[in-house]
């Protein structure tokens, strides 16, 4: 698997689950955005809501899993 992109609704989600798997903040790029070798945390809002504007800034994954608030609603 060349990568795997986690969305999450909420900064805080983004930021615990980074921390977790030990993944550095993406430089200069959106606030709840981490990034390492294999894997990719994404903040994009309550039910996805900024999805569109947001994903652009990441790396093309082979899975994507929708987490927290971003998956619940």
């Amino acid at each position: 698997m060349s990568g795997v992109l986690v969305l999450t609704g909420l900064a805080l989600e983004a930021r615990a689950l980074a921390a977790a798997l030990g993944l550095p903040r993406v430089p200069g790029g959106l606030r709840a955005h981490y990034r390492g070798p294999r894997w990719e945390v994404l903040a994009v809002g309550p039910g996805a809501a900024a999805l569109a504007a947001r994903i652009r800034a990441c790396r093309s994954p082979a899975l994507v899993i929708s987490a927290g608030v971003c998956g619940g609603l």
